[in-house]
This record gives structure tokens, C-alpha cells and sequence, in this order.
């Protein structure tokens, strides 16, 4: 027991003061503490120097006595008992006086190689030592920490590659997770663990806005920097802003000016939040669209007050909603709760699932997500609960990008709070412990696995105590026995030194689930926080013996068979019981394979099967269903006393208690690996004789692994040792077990172990040389919706990408079947969405374009390529747009720009039926515009429709078809050539240019994922009969019920068939043509297209009224027709002008007196008719 604690802070480094004082711990009091003393405790704990010495019990009250001396320190101590005390003060001190330190090894920062103070490569003093900071977990919030650190403002972008060049020295791989709020960034938790190696081609950087000037701004007294009271810098100091007509046309400019985003809310805040600061700016009156306040018309303090009483006046922008994860186990699991208009509040489990809980891991820096939880698994939140029904595909940036209820609209209590567990979420214990010795594990994106010793020094030992709470120092045990490692191992290379406060800050080996392979390079310690129990002797029988099997941990006790039965675990030495809190069915499928009983049934609590004895050593197991053992999954210890036996789980298997037990070992999952038969209470393994795929599904099939991927012999994963049980192995497929086969007596064989057959399952983390022909999991990320983005698919429990080497059409087409997105528009590489991160999984994927999943196309070998994220491939599907609501903003970001393309425009339709027709409108300057119809035509219309993924463009109309929008106009005089993924890409116009009025705004119509293409049946011709609409990839008729006139000119004009002569409600419906369409449909009558009325309710149902929609309209004209009239009609009249000149001769012949002269004029007359220029 040591002089000095620190208690009740989020790192070893920062708590509350206590002292050992008569065995007793007290609490500092803040007037005995100053900066000396709290210099000589961080450098005590080896954490540095002393950041803060905040008072007023910043890390919770104390309880017992409190120390009431001074501490006298010079500063230059190793350890706070060295420093002189003075005489017990008179004057009392509570536990509300309690003295904190933060401490920090981050000892500066600084700004390098740019052009002013304010931006730069980031460059961190550690402990004396300057190093670059790698750029892999940089992100936004951590600048914008650094920035308010340094007095230069807030943090305007934060570019990478090496942009200020490449810095000398080490690059410190250490990850900060601030929340944007900090003072400083030694006060965010700080993580290295795992973290990938760095060079300095990827030094972070930032650039800042600057330091404060005249007329900067800044927000005050709210829970992020994008929310709060007003302040303005004026004469070098900050002061207030007052306004007695505050309104969002000003909190719009304050967020604008802040690059906050869109302003949410303008307020007046409450009189404890107002400031005490002099006024700097009063009657401020803002158009709403000003770069800067001080553009706007203002008034300086001195002048005389406007009507109405003046304000401190307060803003929340777009930019202040932030989540977090409350009440978890560490950073990357909890509750979720969201701040939103300054306060933070819960999401409802109604409609939870694994995509809503990606989105929250994405979105801080966790990786994916484990497992979405709900019913208050991380205990209840309070106050308000701000979103319910959330339903996200899991591509979205941030959770309230997704479709939910409106904000605070719910129907939940907070017992049912929504939670996550994400895979960077990291824990430590130690496996089969007797006290505080055992082998140590650390679970990692969803499972526990082995912590290797190789280069092991005693500090990283004694961290690992200290993280478990088992004291300070320990040992490593050594002259372990060799065998193949049974499940991931995830760390190596653990090397903590004493710049190192916490076991997480520790430079390690990158994360690898085959880190090490041989168990006597698996770390067993031994802790000094209690006195050790002598080791067992590894030759005990089990399950005493660290030789034990995962499938020896566990029994099911008090049912009918050992498949079925009380669920209890070998832990620390005796069997125990598994609390029903949270057990499932996922959890259940873990115990069962682990039993080796087959898949789960069912999951039972509430001690189904009796209640058990001894203790409860697990609660809330948090199984993937994947696992090989329950112990691979995450739980809390089952010590804290909220369970009790009559909470026991049980599981009912599907297995047959007499078929031999089966088990897979050395795979990298459950899964996978060389196959074991138990027989006569001895595990044994398996001849490769006739050993095929025929087995290899069986074997699958018995474990509740799913479909066999692979048959393997030749000992594929090792040999095994003891007896080989079964040879020569004939099964037709379709077996239940793998000992239904007809097989060699028990024992019989003519192999050895280098003979041991294998198999790889379709469960995930199966180990392939090319890609596995089960499903893969894909996802389109960083693109408008679901159905476009960048590819990535899950190897290993982890998203990687994939190379654009001989990426194409094909390729993509075969994704957007299996993602069900339609047809294939593009297959853009060159990281059209944005390079990815991580893994890079696929190279020179080979399709032909007819496969149903891309688990069925050629690749190379995973992981084998030469790629970097800059390749990483994009897919443009046809389907999606039926997941936007109206009016949302869909952004691409192409990898090259066109040339007179300023930026990336995001796009939206506007007062159409649907988000894909409409008013073409552009998002520019945080403003949208519209778009001049001078030059639009079907090409442009074709890019919108690929942009927006809705489809083909079937029409692009101008003239304000879907009625004039609003200033400004963007753009005029577009020219793409159809062929552009994004609007961005073709040739535009400067913004703003223009010569139009919004009479002439463009429009387009897409046909998105149901283009209604009708057809007319069982009528007299063409253009009459029933209505049938091709929906969703099927035929149906129309509703009849609200069929109007309307509605058939539609019809009529669609299929281009004359004007609409009648809309008939045709013949009753039988039961089984049940399937109508488009009921309450409401056209005007001047619409192109059935897809642009409004629909309401529109899918496949019945039909109130039962009868079918006809329509009768004028029967088209066949053109050969047309013209034999026209030619009879010309016919008819050259007839008849022929009589009449023949008549009109006749008549002037009779006049003429002599014969001769009739004769000349006849003669005449043929010369005439016959006359070459006739």
C-alpha cells in the first residue's frame, strides 16, 4: 500500500487526491495542493507532468476523514512522501474541497512547416522527445482540442499524405478520443495498443482558423463548441454579445462563421448561463446569408439601446449533436445517448439492430459493430429520450442521418435504452483464474484471444495487474508446455516502457488473430495483489489442468441428456453457473457447439433446470454466435451480486446425446480446423482415408457451423495427438452425425497423425486461399444510400476493401444482385467514394456477371495484392432511392474532379411525387439553388438520375415543370456527356453565372427502382382494356377505387395512344387476384408518366372495392391507312379537274364561228399539254 492515490479518474493518471494515513485513506483538501505537489504525483505514477490541479472535487466526493495538512513541496521529488508536511490547518475542509491533478506525458505541441503559427504537421513533446503524431486516428475533434490548446481558433481541416511534409524522429502511434471539449489533449483518453505502424508519409496535420482577432467569435458555456452563449473578441478581450430580437437569421451566420453547419436553434439563455464580461456587440440584425457577423448591421456598445430589453443571446448549430456510449465497460460500449439542442438523451431499442449500432461505432472511431443491445442492457438513462424506430443501412456518417421518428417523439420508457458493444471495445482478464494469476486474454472485436510473450518486458506485466486491479507488479511464467493455440491470439510484442501509465497506451505488434501459434508463447502471469495459489500440476486430470479443452469447461446439467440442461462453466478452479441476464439465442448456439451437441433450440432462464450451487461466474454473455466456447465471448464476472440462482441458463440442443461428440481445433474459429471424435471419454482425431466434402458437410452440419467449405487431409491444421479413431469414412451427405457413417471399427486404421483429416465451415473466420463460396457479407460505403459507395465486405469480423485491378461491369453487376440494388449503372475505381481504411481484401476479381454472390467470382488470394485504399472500388447500383425520404441531400465525391468543376455538388429533386422526379436543385455555399434549362436535355438528366441512384432518366423537362424554385440559380448552360457518375464531373458554368429567371429551372424524371411500365389486356385493341403495372419485378392490376378520367389520360399519353375516351371499372377481382396497385393514386391530368402522380400508400394489396382499372382511350391511327385515303382524296380531285377542263373547252369550241380556227386552237392547246416546259 502505497503513500498515494489517485481516484475516480478515466485513466491512471487523474483522480482524486487521497493519502495513506494511519492505514487509512483520506482526501486531500484543495487548499493544501498546489501545482508543486501535483507534479511530484504524476511523476510518481510515471505519468508525466501535471496538466491541471483543479479543486471543488472535479472527480466526485470523497468519503472518510480528510487529510488537513499542507503540502510542502519544492516540485523536484520522486515521491509525494518525500515532500514536507506543515501543521494540521484550523480551518475545516469537506469532501466538496477534494483536491484532482490530471496528469499528462504529452509535455508540447507544436505546429511545423506552414505558412503561419496556426497550421502545420503536428509535432508532440513526449517526455522530452519530439515525434510526429500518426494520422490513422486524427480526425476532426482531436484537432479542433489542439487548436483551442494553442490559441488558434478552431480546426478548419485536418489534411494528410505528408501535406507540411514529412518530420524527423519517432512518430508516436498513439490514438486520442477527445470529444472536441478538452482544454488540452493530454486531458483525452489515449489508446496505442494494437495500433499499426506508422511512417512518416502519414504525419497528421491541421490547419486552424487563426487566433483570435477582431470580430472572432466563439460559443461559451454549452456541451461542444458548436453550441452556447455568444461571445465576440473586441480590443483583445472577449465579450459579450446582447440582442433583444435575436432570431435563426442570426445564429445562422454565427454557425456559417464558425463552420458549424446549419443553425438549429437561437435562444436567450437562462440567467445563471448569462456572462459577466463587458458587452462587445448589442442590436445585431442579419440578413441570414453574411459570411460573418461583422458583416451584418450592428451597433457598437456604446450607442444607445433599441426598443425591448438587450440579452445575452445563444445559438446551437447543426454541428454541436454529438453521441457518445454511457456507462459501458470502457470507450467503445454503452448505452448510446445523442446531445441534441444542449442537452443528452437516450435512443430507443424499437427497431435496433446491428446496422443502428455501426452506424454509432463509425461514427466513433470503434470500428464496427459486435452487438446492438437494448432493454437498458448499460442501465437507464434519464431525461429525454431523443430518437425511436431508428432504422439505418449502416452506410450513414452519423446516426441521425438515418430514418427515425421525429426528434423526442417516442412511445419508450428508458428501460428500453438502446446500447452497443463495437469491436475496438478492449478488456483485459485472466482466463481459468485462481485469484490474480492465470492466463491473461484481451477481448477485441468481439472475442477473447491470447496475449503473446514474445520481448514481454516486467512493466508490461505489472500494467497488466494494475489494469486488473491485482496490485502493481507481477511475474511471467515461463517453461509452459508446446502445443497449437486454440482461438485468436490478438497481441504480441506488448513492450510497455516508462513513459507507459496504462497497460492500453503500450506500443504493441498491430492486431493479428494468429499473432502467435504455439501455447508456450501464451502469457500466464502472476499478480501480487493477493498471494497466488500454487499452480496445478499440468499433468492433474481435467478440468484442474491448463491442458484442458474448451469442450471440458463446460457441462449441462438436470436435463433429460448432457445435450440439455443447467448451462455451468469450469472457472478458478470449480464448476459455476451462467446468469440469464441477456442469454439468447446467439449464446445458446456458442454453449451447444462448445458441448458438441449441434445448434441450439432453445435458450431457457429463469433455472429451467433447477437452480445450481456455488458461484455465478458469468453475467450478460455477449456471444456473436460464432465463438468456440463461451469463454471467447464477452461477459461481465459473474461477482456483483445482482444475480441469483433462480436467474440459472440452460440450453436445449438439437445434438443426439448418443452420436459421438465432434470438435474442431487449431482453426481460427469454431468453425474451422482438424476434426476430433470423443469416444470412450478420449478425444482422438480422424484419418483422411476417403475423407471428401460429403464428410466435411456432415461435420458441419453436427457442429452447427453451417455449409462445408473445404475437405482437407494431410493434418491441413496440424497434427493432432493420442488415438485416431475412425478410418476409412464413407457418408452419402445427409447424415445427421458424423458417426451415422459406415466407418472402420473404433480404432482400426492404417494412418498416423500426419494423416488427420479437416474441414472449413462456412462460419465466420475460416481460414481460405481464395475467396470463400459461402455469402460474404458486402456493404456499399460512403455513397447517397445503400445501393452506392464504396465496396467493402467482412473477413475476420473486420471490413476491408477491395482493388480496382480488373474491376468492371460484371463485377459490380454481380453486387447489386446479391445486395439487392437492381442492375449495375457503374463500376467506378480509383476510390471514386474516398479511399477506406484498413484491410484490403480482393484483387483482380474475376465475374462474368451471372454469379449470385461474389463469394462465387475468381479472385486472387486473400490479402494477397499489391493494392493501396487509392484503388479502392465503388459500385452505382439502379435501386435505392425507394430509401430516401423526399428532399435528402446525396453527395458523391468523385476521384477527379472535371475541369471547371469547383466542388462536388450534392443534388436533390425537388416538389415531385418522389425523391426521383423533380425540381433539380444544388447544394452550393451551404445554400441550395436551382439549375437553368439553356442547353438541358436527356444527357444531363442521365447523370442526375446515375448521382442520385434512381435509375434511368426518361425525361429532362425545363420551364419550371415542378413550378420555380427559389434564388439563387447555380448553374446554366450544363453539357455532360451522359457518361459522368456525378453532375461535378461535367462541363459547368462559374456559380452563379446566368441569364435565367426560375421559369426556366430544370427538372428531371428518373425512373427509379419502379418505373410503373404499363401495358393494356384483354380489350378490343391497343389502347383499351385492364391497366397492369409492372411493380417490383411483377405484374398487377390497378385498383379501381378513386379511377378517374384523370388518371387514364395518364395511362393514354404514357403509351401514346389517343386522348382518354372513358376509365371503366373493369371485372370483379377473384380472390387470388388480390395483388392491386397503386390505390388513392391522384394524377392532374398532365402528367407524362404514371410515376409522376401522387401516390399514397402505394404496394401490392387488396382492394377495398374488388374490381379492376380499364381505360378506353382513342384507338392509335395506322399511318398506311392515312395515306391510302390521302391518295384516294388526290386521285378523286385530279378526276375531276380533268372533267372540267374538258368541259370548259367544249363550251369556248362552240363559240368560235369557222372549223379551221376551232381546229388551230385544239392543235394549240395539245402543243401546250405535251411541251417539254409544261
Amino acid at each position: 500500500m502505497g503513500f498515494v492515490q489517485l481516484v475516480g479518474g478515466d485513466s491512471p493518471c487523474s483522480g482524486r487526491v487521497e493519502i495513506n494515513d494511519g492505514n487509512e485513506w483520506k482526501t486531500v483538501c484543495d487548499s493544501n495542493f498546489d501545482l508543486k505537489a501535483a507534479n511530484v504525483v504524476c511523476r510518481e505514477f510515471q505519468c508525466g507532468i501535471a496538466l491541471s490541479v483543479p479543486g471543488a472535487a472535479p472527480f466526485g466526493e470523497g468519503v472518510g476523514p480528510m487529510w488537513d495538512r499542507e503540502l510542502q513541496c519544492v516540485g523536484n521529488e520522486s515521491l509525494l512522501v518525500s515532500c514536507p508536511r506543515g501543521s494540521p490547518r484550523e480551518q475545516p475542509c469537506t469532501h466538496a474541497d477534494g483536491a484532482g491533478v490530471t496528469c499528462t506525458q504529452f509535455t508540447g505541441f507544436r505546429l511545423v512547416n506552414g505558412s503561419t503559427a496556426c497550421e502545420g504537421r503536428v509535432e508532440v513533446d513526449v517526455q522530452g522527445t519530439w515525434g510526429t503524431l500518426c494520422d490513422s486516428r486524427w480526425d476532426l475533434l482531436d484537432a479542433h482540442v489542439l487548436c483551442r490548446h494553442l490559441n488558434c481558433g478552431f480546426a478548419e481541416s485536418i489534411p494528410g499524405g505528408g501535406h507540411f511534409g514529412r518530420g524527423t524522429g519517432p512518430v508516436w502511434r498513439d490514438s486520442f478520443h477527445c470529444d472536441g471539449t478538452e482544454a488540452h489533449l493530454g486531458q483525452c483518453p489515449v489508446t496505442t495498443l494494437g495500433a499499426s505502424l506508422c511512417s512518416h508519409e502519414k504525419d497528421a496535420a491541421v490547419i486552424c482558423s487563426g487566433p483570435a482577432g477582431s470580430s472572432s467569435l466563439r460559443l461559451v458555456g454549452g456541451g461542444s463548441r458548436c453550441d452556447g452563449r455568444v461571445e465576440i473578441c473586441q480590443h483583445g478581450m472577449w465579450s459579450r454579445v446582447l440582442d433583444e430580437q435575436w432570431d435563426l437569421r442570426e445564429a445562422s451566420v454565427v454557425c456559417r462563421q464558425l463552420r458549424c453547419g446549419e443553425a438549429v436553434a437561437a435562444y436567450n439563455p437562462l440567467k445563471p448561463q448569462r456572462g459577466l464580461s463587458p458587452v462587445g456587440l448589442r442590436g445585431v440584425r442579419c440578413a441570414g446569408h453574411e459570411a460573418s457577423l461583422q458583416l451584418c448591421n450592428t451597433s457598437l456598445a456604446e450607442s444607445p439601446l433599441a426598443a425591448g430589453i438587450a440579452e445575452d443571446v445563444g445559438v446551437t448549430c447543426w454541428g454541436s449533436w454529438q453521441v457518445r456510449l454511457a456507462k459501458g465497460p470502457g470507450r467503445c460500449a454503452g448505452r448510446v445517448e445523442i446531445y441534441y439542442q444542449g442537452s443528452w438523451g437516450s435512443v430507443c431499442d424499437d427497431g435496433w439492430d446491428l446496422p443502428d449500432a455501426s452506424v454509432v461505432c463509425h461514427q466513433l472511431g470503434c470500428g464496427g459493430a459486435v452487438k446492438a443491445v437494448g432493454s437498458a442492457h448499460f442501465g437507464e438513462g434519464s431525461g429525454q429520450i431523443w430518437l425511436d424506430g431508428v432504422n439505418c443501412s449502416g452506410a450513414e456518417a452519423a446516426l441521425w442521418d438515418c430514418l427515425a421518428e421525429p426528434w423526442g417523439q417516442h412511445d419508450c420508457g428508458h428501460k428500453e435504452d438502446a446500447g452497443v458493444i463495437c469491436s475496438e471495445f478492449m478488456a483485459l482478464r485472466l482466463e481459468n483464474s485462481s485469484d490474480c494469476s492465470g492466463r491473461l486474454q484481451v477481448f477485441y472485436n468481439g472475442t477473447w484471444g491470447s496475449v503473446c510473450s514474445n520481448s514481454m518486458p516486467p512493466k508490461t506485466v505489472s500494467l497488466a495487474c494494475k489494469e486488473l486491479g491485482c496490485g502493481d507488479t507481477g511475474v511471467l511464467e515461463i517453461h509452459l508446455p508446446s502445443a497449437k493455440v486454440s482461438g485468436p491470439a490478438w497481441l504480441d510484442r506488448v513492450d510497455c516502457g516508462e513513459r507507459n501509465s496504462s497497460f492500453w497506451q503500450c506500443p504493441s505488434a498491430p492486431w493479428d488473430p494468429q499473432s502467435c501459434d504455439d501455447l508456450q508463447y501464451e502469457t500466464h502471469i502472476i499478480c501480487n495483489g493477493t498471494q497466488p495459489e500454487p499452480s496445478p500440476d499440468l499433468g492433474a486430470p481435467c478440468p484442474d489442468s491448463r491442458s484442458c479443452t474448451d469442450r471440458e469447461k463446460i457441462r449441462a446439467v438436470g436435463g433429460e441428456h448432457r445435450c440439455s440442461g443447467r448451462v455451468e462453466v469450469w472457472m478458478q478452479g470449480s464448476w459455476g453457473t451462467v446468469c440469464d441476464d441477456s442469454w439468447d439465442r446467439q449464446d445458446a448456439e456458442v454453449a451447444c457447439r462448445q458441448l458438441g451437441c449441434g445448434p441450439a433450440v432453445s435458450a431457457l432462464g429463469e433455472a429451467a433446470f433447477g437452480e445450481g450451487t456455488g458461484p455465478i461466474w458469468l453475467e450478460q454473455v455477449e456471444c456473436q454466435g460464432t465463438e468456440s466456447s463461451l469463454q471467447d465471448c464477452w461477459a461481465r464476472p459473474g461477482d456483483s451480486g445482482v444475480c441469483r440462482h433462480k436467474e440459472d441458463a440452460g440450453v436445449n440442443c438439437s445434438g443426439d446425446p448418443d452420436l459421438a461428440p465432434l470438435r474442431l481445433v487449431n482453426g481460427p474459429s469454431g468453425c474451422s480446423g482438424r476434426v476430433e471424435v470423443l469416444h470412450d471419454h478420449q478425444w482422438g482425431t480422424i484419418c483422411d482415408d476417403d475423407w471428401s466434402f460429403p464428410e466435411a458437410m456432415v461435420v458441419c452440419r453436427q457442429l452447427g457451423c453451417g455449409a462445408a467449405l473445404s475437405s482437407y487431409g494431410g493434418a491441413h491444421f496440424g497434427q493432432g495427438s493420442g488415438p485416431i479413431w475412425l478410418d476409412n469414412i464413407q457418408c452419402r451427405g445427409d447424415e445427421a452425425a458424423l458417426s451415422q457413417c459406415p466407418a472402420r471399427p473404433w480404432g482400426v486404421h492404417n494412418c498416423d497423425h500426419g494423416e488427420d483429416a479437416s474441414v472449413v465451415c462456412t462460419g465466420e473466420g475460416s481460414t481460405m486461399d481464395s475467396v470463400p463460396q459461402a455469402p460474404l457479407q458486402l456493404r456499399l460505403e460512403a455513397g447517397p444510400g445503400r445501393c452506392a459507395g464504396r465496396l467493402e465486405l467482412l473477413r475476420y469480423r473486420q471490413w476491408g476493401t477491395v482493388c480496382d485491378r480488373s474491376w468492371s461491369l460484371a463485377e459490380a453487376t454481380v453486387v447489386c444482385r446479391q445486395l439487392g440494388c437492381g442492375t449495375a449503372l457503374s463500376a467506378p475505381g480509383s476510390a471514386a467514394f474516398g479511399p477506406g481504411s484498413g484491410r484490403i481484401w480482393l484483387d483482380e476479381v474475376n465475374c462474368t456477371g451471372r454469379e449470385g454472390s461474389l463469394s462465387q467470382c475468381q479472385s486472387r488470394a486473400w490479402r494477397a495484392n499489391s493494392c493501396d485504399h487509392q484503388g479502392d472500388v465503388g459500385v452505382v447500383c439502379s435501386a435505392g432511392a425507394q430509401e430516401w425520404p423526399p428532399g435528402l441531400t446525396v453527395a458523391l465525391s468523385p476521384a477527379t474532379p472535371a475541369a471547371g468543376s469547383l466542388e462536388q455538388p450534392s443534388l436533390r429533386l425537388a416538389n415531385g411525387s418522389n425523391s426521383c422526379l423533380g425540381r433539380v436543385e444544388i447544394l452550393h455555399n451551404h445554400q441550395w439553388g436551382t439549375v437553368c434549362d439553356d442547353t438541358w436535355d436527356l444527357q444531363d438528366a442521365r447523370v442526375v438520375c446515375r448521382q442520385l441512384g434512381c435509375g434511368e432518366a426518361l425525361s429532362a423537362p425545363g420551364s419550371a415543370r415542378y413550378g420555380p424554385g427559389s434564388d439563387p440559380i447555380w448553374l446554366d448552360n450544363v453539357h455532360c456527356a451522359g457518361t459522368e457518375a456525378t453532375l461535378g464531373q461535367c462541363q459547368l458554368s462559374h456559380w452563379g453565372e446566368h441569364n435565367c429567371g426560375h421559369e426556366e429551372d430544370a427538372g428531371v424524371i428518373c425512373s427509379g427502382p419502379n418505373p410503373f411500365q404499363l401495358r393494356i389486356r384483354d380489350g378490343p385493341h391497343p389502347c383499351a382494356g385492364q391497366v397492369e403495372v409492372l411493380y417490383n419485378s411483377s405484374w398487377h392490376r390497378v385498383c379501381g377505387s378513386s379511377w378517374t378520367l384523370l388518371e387514364a389520360e395518364v395511362v393514354c399519353r404514357q403509351l401514346g395512344c389517343g386522348p382518354a375516351q372513358s376509365a371503366p371499372v373493369g371485372a370483379q377481382l377473384s380472390p387470388g387476384d388480390g395483388h392491386t396497385l397503386l390505390k388513392g393514386l391522384s394524377c392532374q391530368g398532365s402528367e407524362m408518366f404514371l410515376l409522376e402522380c401522387q401516390q399514397k400508400d402505394i404496394g401490392a394489396g387488396p382492394c377495398s372495392q374488388g374490381l379492376a382499372a380499364a381505360v378506353v382511350c382513342m384507338e392509335k391511327e395506322d399511318p398506311t391507312d392515312s395515306y391510302s385515303v390521302l391518295s384516294g382524296l388526290l386521285g378523286l380531285g385530279a378526276a375531276l379537274c380533268g372533267t372540267l377542263l374538258v368541259l370548259y373547252l367544249w363550251l369556248r369550241c362552240r363559240r368560235q364561228p369557222e372549223p379551221s380556227s376551232a381546229k388551230a386552237l385544239m392543235k394549240q392547246t395539245e402543243d401546250t399539254w405535251t411541251s417539254p416546259e409544261a
